[in-house]
């Protein structure tokens, strides 16, 4: 197979010099970007929503942002993969846990913006780690909508309780990955319900669950995508056996969860789209049912 070299890019990463992690492994900083293109971006946006934001002010703030926006980039040399793309997930975890690391060391919010590779043989690509923004839902009851999201945000500002699981949401909306993202979601779920009776996650997942009424809504969502489960297991009891196998061995897999007596629930992990929507759906819920006491009408999304 053609050896690649494989490179990420990364924002708001402080650097000052050229930095030799590993052999064949080199971090190094780039020209700050200044949020040049996002303050042109918001100029427009201000204009669209009615304020005027002359040219002048527009430079004035490019000036005051000019070193601002650091990036860098870490490259690893000789990674043997078929394709580019395979090339840059063989390194994917690597470069965000330098991400993670970097973000400690650091204190700055370091992000992920792009994975790149280039091969001995010329195959090259580039794949970029932005968002894709779900289309809006479809007209209906804007009101109705309004009145769901009014009581959700004065959870967010009067109680202390709420605003920490709404961020933590938040957090992990912005993780780059599907499956950091799942697991931030789990400890979410874990925190929600740290208070409840129980000796471990799945006891604490039920009680809460039963208390707000959050039990239906997840077996709704289990129906609505097509997850059956075992006889006499709740969605509670999978959601608890996954947070109790990151607790004891810091991963989630079929043998960790058999480590922990939860074999039964390793069915779920093969089909991992299904069991996203699963964990995303039971947060969303539960976090509506605490904010606004209400039975939320949000449907599965494969």
């Amino acid at each position: 197979m053609p050896l690649h070299t494989v490179g990420f890019v990364y924002i708001r990463c402080p650097l000052r010099e050229k930095l030799t992690l590993a052999p064949g492994v080199v971090l190094q900083p780039l020209r700050p970007t200044g949020f040049s293109g996002e303050l042109h971006d918001l100029r427009g946006l201000l204009e669209q929503a009615g304020f005027k934001f002359p040219r002048a002010a527009l430079d004035t703030s490019i000036g005051n942002y000019k070193r601002s926006g650091r990036t860098a980039v870490v490259t690893f040399a000789d990674v043997d993969a078929p394709t580019y793309p395979e090339a840059i997930t063989a390194r994917q975890d690597a470069a965000e846990g330098l991400a993670s690391a970097l973000s400690l060391v650091t204190g700055h919010p370091v992000t992920t913006l792009a994975g790149f590779a280039r091969s001995t043989a010329g195959d090259a690509g580039v794949n970029f780690f932005l968002p894709h923004d779900a289309e809006p839902a479809a007209e209906g009851d804007a009101q109705g909508l309004a009145s769901t999201i009014v009581p959700v945000q004065v959870a967010a500002v009067q109680d202390d309780r709420a605003s920490v699981l709404l961020k933590l949401y938040r957090a992990a909306l912005r993780e780059a990955s599907v499956g950091a993202q799942l697991l931030t979601l789990l400890l979410l779920l874990d925190e929600a319900a740290i208070a409840e009776p129980g000796s471990g996650p799945a006891e604490r997942l039920r009680a809460i669950a039963a208390r707000t009424g959050a039990e239906a809504d997840w077996a709704n969502i289990a129906t609505q995508i097509g997850m059956g489960l075992p006889a006499g297991v709740s969605v509670a009891d999978i959601l608890g056996a996954l947070r109790l196998s990151m607790i004891r061995t810091g991963r989630i897999s079929a043998e960790t969860l058999t480590e922990v007596g939860a074999a039964w629930a390793a069915p779920v992990l093969e089909r991992p789209e299904e069991l996203g929507v699963l964990i995303d759906g039971a947060v969303r819920t539960l976090l509506l049912r605490l904010t606004t006491g209400a039975s939320p009408a949000i449907a599965a999304q494969p």
